[in-house]
C-alpha cells in the first residue's frame, strides 16, 4: 500500500518548486505571478474537462462541441489557456503574451476573468495587511472578499473551490513569511 501524502508535504513541495523557479524575484512580487497562473490553470482545466465531456458524448461532431462550448459560463478562446502558454514556453515572449496577449481580442469573458484575478490578488493583499496583527482573521477576510466576487461568474460550487485554493496559497505564503 502506498504511503499517504499529507497536505503539508504537498505545500512544502509546491513552495520548494516556487523557490527554485523564482530565482531573484522577491516573494511578494512572485506570488502575483503564481496566483494568476494558478487561476489560469484552474479555468483551463475546467474548460478542458467540459470539452472532454462533450467529446465523449458527441464524438467527432466538432462543430456541435464548439457551439456547446460557446454556451459555457465562460469562454476560453483558443490560444488563451494555460496549456497554450505551456506549449510555447521555450519561445521568447511568453511574459509579453501573458501581459498583453497575442494581439487578438480575447473578448469580454477573458477580460472579466483577468479583472477578477487582479481583484483577488488585491483582496488577498488587503486582507493580509489589515489583519497583520491578528493572522487568524486573514483566512476569514479573504473568504469574505473573494467568494462574493467569484460567485456571479462561476456559481457557488466553483467559487468555493477557487476561494479554498486562494486561501491555501495565502496560508502557505504566510507560514513561509513567519518561518
Amino acid at each position: 500500500m502506498a504511503d499517504t501524502i499529507t497536505q503539508d508535504e504537498v505545500n512544502r513541495a509546491v513552495w520548494a518548486a516556487c523557490d527554485t523557479f523564482r530565482g531573484t524575484v522577491s516573494p511578494d512580487i512572485y506570488k502575483d505571478y503564481v496566483l494568476t497562473l494558478l487561476f489560469l490553470k484552474y479555468i483551463s482545466d475546467v474548460w478542458r474537462d467540459h470539452y472532454d465531456t462533450y467529446q465523449k458524448q458527441y464524438g467527432d461532431a466538432t462543430d456541435l462541441i464548439t457551439e456547446l462550448m460557446r454556451s459555457e459560463r465562460f469562454v476560453l478562446p483558443e490560444g488563451a489557456s494555460f496549456y497554450a502558454l505551456y506549449d510555447r514556453r521555450h519561445e521568447p515572449g511568453n511574459g509579453e503574451r501573458i501581459t498583453v496577449g497575442d494581439g487578438r481580442t480575447l473578448g469580454p469573458e477573458i477580460d472579466s476573468f483577468a479583472a477578477v484575478a487582479l481583484d483577488i490578488d488585491q483582496m488577498v493583499q488587503t486582507a493580509v495587511a489589515e489583519n497583520s496583527l491578528n493572522p487568524a482573521n486573514v483566512e476569514a477576510a479573504i473568504r469574505k472578499a473573494v467568494l462574493p466576487r467569484l460567485f456571479p461568474l462561476t456559481g457557488l460550487d466553483l467559487a468555493r473551490t477557487i476561494t479554498d485554493q486562494v486561501v491555501e496559497v495565502a496560508r502557505v505564503g504566510l507560514v513561509r513569511e513567519t518561518a
